[in-house]
């Protein structure tokens, strides 16, 4: 049976386009007399990036979505007569020939591993938590942005259960989305010669950014996370990397 699904999870993601003030008015008095102005229309400038730049972090989630729900249709991985070493061909055919998925792993119903594309990616699912939702709800979960061997590598996985002719869960795929292409996104945007994207998590940690060495690091003691989680979308001024910021961040 098709399993539903659950988007989403108990973390937030925010992005944020932000620049540093002093470029939003570098060389342009000279045209203009009002910095009021001048803030404003920057501003606009960095409410459309944002919006341009969340359809595309939203559209490749749902694309991730979609390839979670074929997984979960898969006749090969799903059909109880179909051998593990047959599942196993095919899940490393398609990790190999889609580029959605860096990791797949098969389950018991307990959570044990039957079969794992990669040796690393042998966790100890039993008890974890977007495991353990997945199985109580009988659905599709996606779990939150986290550090998969070490903070430089963040990490998204879709559990995914395969439920038998009682509508109960005998296997589970877990698979680890590639996010190469959704950090390549946050990096490439270049507002000016230091204006820059944010992908954040509702703790206020750094989940995409161009400097790995500072990923799940907390943006700033002085973001505004309960009032961002409010307005869902505005402008925000804070203290990044020891320069005042100004930006407009989206909830996501």
């Amino acid at each position: 049976m098709k399993p539903r699904i659950s988007f989403r999870t108990k973390t937030t993601l925010i992005l944020i386009i932000l620049s540093i003030i002093p470029l939003l008015l570098n060389g342009i008095f000279t045209i203009y007399n009002s910095t009021e102005f001048l803030q404003e229309r920057a501003l606009q400038n960095l409410k459309e990036l944002n919006k341009l730049i969340s359809a595309e972090v939203e559209n490749f989630i749902l694309k991730a979505f979609k390839e979670a729900i074929t997984l979960s249709q898969n006749s090969i991985i799903s059909s109880p007569d179909i051998s593990i070493q047959e599942k196993e061909e095919e899940i490393k055919k398609i990790v190999t020939i889609s580029g959605v998925f860096r990791n797949i792993a098969l389950l018991d119903s307990f959570g044990g591993v039957i079969i794992s594309t990669s040796p690393e990616f042998y966790e100890k699912w039993q008890s974890n938590f977007w495991f353990l939702k997945a199985k109580k709800e009988k659905k599709i979960v996606m779990s939150d942005i986290y550090a998969y061997l070490d903070f430089t590598n963040p990490a998204l996985n879709f559990f995914i259960p395969i439920l038998d002719k009682n509508n109960e869960p005998y296997l589970f795929v877990v698979a680890q989305l590639n996010l190469e292409k959704l950090l390549e996104l946050i990096s490439s945007v270049k507002i000016g010669e230091r204006g820059q994207a944010i992908l954040i998590n509702s703790r206020g940690e750094i989940l995409a950014f161009p400097y790995k060495s500072l990923l799940f690091d907390k943006i700033s003691p002085n973001y505004p996370l309960k009032e961002s989680e409010i307005k869902k979308e505005g402008r925000v001024t804070f203290t990044f990397l020891g320069e005042e910021v100004v930006g407009f961040f989206r909830v996501l």
